[in-house]
């Protein structure tokens, strides 16, 4: 009874620390938002919504353009945010709510490593326990894992980057479902009723709530199958198909390997034009991801500052297997462990479990798909496995030893992972410390150099804007968004002049696939052509006909012509400017901003009536659209029955 309550207070204790170690991030809890924000979020109106009626939020829920199921969940979470908040000027409330959501998680996790620790300590007590650390216990190192998983700053990103809640939120989903599948098994183990409903409800219900949340959900069953391989690989079906004869099991294995090369080679044929956007190739990024595995296990065991990033475009990629020549080397050290991992599943299931959970949690993320090559956020769910890991290895080795004094080094691992998510956080509190610090601790990162161009442009310091753009560009020259946020800054240190195209960057955008920072980049500049950077419009114009007049053509013509319509528009060549719009219109027919587009230049020029065709277009493409603009094409509306108000636009003419 006194270990039990023991166990009782040391778990009290670990959810106040928990709570204090969520602490760690409020330092940032204000701080800016950041790149994505921007488009999923801030420019995404349909998120904007001023009311809770069915299809406002249903707008709302799939109006982001990313991602095959557009991620229903998350977006209804940042339009109820925005509802609440009453607007997007104070980021504080959306990363309030990250952190609630993150603190939540960290109870979850608690939750769910309770009941894993417990079954295994339960089933394998004759191996597992010691004199001083025991079944009993189980809570003990649940609530430790918990707190250093909660504590450690490699989950910044998942709680001050706005966006990346669509992580910690299908990460909540995945922790209910296996908590459900933990519950439900043990009550098969058990013969106790309901056993596999629970699991096949929980894991169905909450697993689809985490693929609509992002789709890292669709790893649940990967995250299922560790545990069934280490915690209950003596238990039915495991046990009876070890019963099977040799040829039988023999057989069912080359089945099972021909079905996953099946599948393997499906899903490759479906991420190779991904690459085609992207600078490296498949086999390039299939020999760099050991490489970034290795690199984020060194950020989970030595937390050093100077290594994270919001950005980790600085890393090599591995162009062959010794090219850098520490690609080798980390897919052995992988190797090592995976094989390490398989050998202590039966004297050390947990222990297996974790590093198991860690491979598991990357098969998404960092294999074959054309992501970008590194993000911290990736390691949300599994950093948990090498948490636990680590945790039960510290706890047998004091065991083993017979040493309580190793048991000391878990609180001061919590506390050097605190103080390290403190002042970190504290570095993202604004949004100038942010950009300084990412650049400094991440010179050749392309992206950090950016962002600090970035800052320097809204500070008016041109000149240093010029100079981290520079460096931005040496980085990354196949990368025109960099050189065209340089020649903004040549600019601004030379007003009142329009310029003409820098041959070097015309020359990237001819040659190279625009990326996504790129088309962001010229869509910012497109929005400002009028007001705060008149001085880009003939550059802005020679980049848009080079894009356009690339072989072969871009994958999105339509958005080009969009851009060129509105730096005609800014140039006041509104004829030119109509024709453009209008072939924006026709290259993508459910792409409605041409058509708005077109509505305020006849406004502009006077003619309502063709405004008003416009309008009548708009409405009629407006229904089958899969992100309808109610709200504006009201707003259109308005204005132009101000012009003409017995006329009915809404009405085919």
């Amino acid at each position: 009874m006194l270990l039990i309550e023991r166990s009782r207070r040391f778990v009290v204790m670990s959810l106040l620390f928990l709570g204090l170690g969520a602490a760690a991030y409020l330092p940032g809890i204000s701080g800016p938002y950041l790149f994505d924000d921007f488009g999923n979020l801030l420019n995404n109106d349909s998120v904007k919504i001023d009311r809770l009626d069915a299809d406002t939020l249903r707008q709302a829920s799939y109006s982001l353009q990313s991602g095959p199921l557009q991620r229903p969940v998350s977006m209804l979470t940042f339009a109820l945010n925005h509802y609440f908040a009453g607007g997007f000027q104070d980021s504080t409330p959306y990363k309030l709510t990250n952190l609630i959501i993150h603190l939540g998680n960290g109870l979850l996790v608690l939750w769910f490593l309770t009941l894993l620790l417990a079954r295994g300590y339960g089933a394998h007590e004759n191996q597992l326990t010691s004199k001083f650390v025991g079944t009993s216990f189980s809570g003990v190192l649940a609530s430790a894992a918990a707190v250093l998983w909660v504590a450690h700053p490699i989950q910044i990103t998942s709680v001050l980057y706005v966006v990346q809640r669509m992580t910690s939120l299908s990460a909540m989903f995945t922790l209910l479902a296996l908590i459900c599948y933990l519950k439900g098994r043990n009550r098969m183990v058990g013969s106790q009723p309901h056993g596999g409903f629970l699991m096949v409800a929980g894991v169905a219900i909450f697993g689809t709530l985490a693929i609509l949340s992002k789709e890292i959900g669709v790893l649940i069953p990967a995250f299922v199958l560790v545990i069934e391989l280490t915690m209950y690989r003596n238990e039915t079906p495991w046990r009876s198909l070890a019963q099977l004869p040799k040829r039988t099991r023999h057989a069912g294995l080359a089945v099972l390997g021909i079905v996953v090369i099946g599948l393997g080679m499906a899903a490759i044929q479906y991420v190779l034009p991904g690459y085609n956007n992207v600078e490296y190739s498949l086999l390039d990024r299939l020999l760099t991801q050991p490489r970034v595995l290795c690199f984020y296990l060194s950020l989970l065991f030595i937390p050093r500052l100077d290594a994270f990033g919001l950005h980790h475009d600085d890393i090599a990629i591995s162009t062959s297997a010794i090219t850098p020549w520490t690609t080798l080397p980390a897919l052995f050290f992988l190797a090592a462990l995976i094989a390490v991992a398989l050998w202590a599943r039966k004297r050390h299931p947990i222990f297996s479990l974790g590093i198991l959970w860690f491979f598991a949690g990357h098969l998404l993320e960092s294999t074959i798909f054309p992501l970008q090559i590194a993000h911290e956020h990736r390691n949300y769910l599994p950093s948990l496995g090498i948490i636990l890991s680590t945790v039960y290895a510290i706890n047998h080795l004091a065991c083993h030893l017979n040493n309580r004094k190793l048991l000391l080094l878990v609180p001061a691992m919590g506390l050097m992972f605190a103080v390290t998510t403190a002042v970190r956080a504290n570095q993202w509190s604004n949004y100038q410390s942010l950009n300084i610090y990412e650049a400094k601790h991440h010179p050749a990162s392309a992206n950090a150099q950016m962002g600090l161009g970035v800052m320097f442009l809204e500070i008016g310091q041109y000149a240093e804007g010029e100079q981290a753009f520079a460096l931005a560009s040496a980085a990354a020259p196949k990368e025109a968004s960099h050189r065209i946020l340089r020649e903004l800054a040549t600019a601004k240190q030379k007003p009142g002049s329009d310029r003409s195209a820098d041959r070097s960057t015309l020359l990237v955008l001819s040659q190279f696939p625009t990326t996504p920072t790129t088309e962001r980049t010229m869509l910012n500049l497109a929005d400002c052509l009028e007001s705060a950077c008149p001085e880009m419009r003939i550059s802005m114009e020679h980049w848009l006909r080079a894009i356009l007049a690339r072989n072969p053509s871009p994958n999105d013509p339509s958005f080009f012509y969009y851009l060129l319509g509105k730096t005609l528009v800014a140039q006041g060549r509104y004829p030119e400017a109509i024709e453009a719009f209008e072939h924006a219109a026709r290259a993508d027919s459910s792409y409605l901003h041409p058509l708005f587009s077109l509505a305020n230049v006849y406004l502009r020029l006077g003619q309502a009536d063709k405004a008003g065709q416009m309008l009548t277009r708009l409405i009629e493409k407006n229904k089958k659209s899969l992100h309808q603009r109610n709200r504006e094409i009201a707003q259109l509306t308005t204005t132009i029955d101000a012009l003409k108000p017995k006329k009915d636009w809404t009405q085919p003419q």
